[in-house]
């Protein structure tokens, strides 16, 4: 629980979500459950122990559809120096999207590269485009944690909620307009 504290009091809510996979993992799924009270929106309930803490995506899902998101994610560990650092690489098929928890990440686009947030959703587009292809190759420069959700798990936890999907579509279609006015290909200098 310490974990989710502090991550939900350092305003890190997709963590403090990887903090509760042990909390499911120790059979504690009413604290788990709790912690996706305070980040949904939907949700009025309030902890004594951590503040509310908002994400673009996670804290405009139901508490029981982001608890069921939670199930079915899994923390991925990667080490730069064992040579684990390649996430996912241009051209792979695309079946999963990432939520950066810790490490210095660079999705690296053809024609530049852009750092990545713990904020930031990776892989996105698969949840909009089936059978798209990765766009990016995804590298890990230092350890870095990751939440990975497979895409069909994602799509089910989120059917029929219409007002879930709009948000992703607007993550979905803000990162389109942001890759295509940062290409040199369409845009040069």
């Amino acid at each position: 629980m310490y974990l989710v504290y502090d991550a939900m009091n350092s305003d890190a809510p997709v963590a403090a979500l990887a903090a509760a996979k042990f909390l499911l993992a120790l059979n504690d799924e009413k604290e788990a459950r709790e912690l996706c009270d305070v980040i949904s929106q939907s949700s009025d309930k309030a902890h004594a122990h951590y503040k509310a803490c908002n994400h673009r995506l996670f804290s405009q899902m139901p508490s029981d559809v982001l608890f069921d998101v939670l199930q079915h994610a899994k923390p991925r560990m990667f080490s730069a120096s064992s040579g684990n650092k390649i996430v996912f690489k241009l051209g792979e098929p695309s079946n999963s999207c990432f939520f950066p928890i810790s490490g210095k990440i660079i999705l690296r686009i053809p024609g530049y590269d852009e750092p990545i947030f713990p904020k930031d959703i990776i892989g996105e587009f698969n949840l909009w485009l089936p059978r798209i292809k990765r766009t990016a190759t995804f590298e890990v420069v230092n350890d870095g944690l990751l939440l990975e959700i497979q895409n069909n798990e994602f799509l089910k936890a989120i059917e029929g909620r219409s007002d879930v999907k709009q948000v992703i579509y607007g993550i979905i279609k803000r990162r389109i307009i942001e890759n295509v006015l940062k290409s040199n290909i369409l845009f040069q200098g």
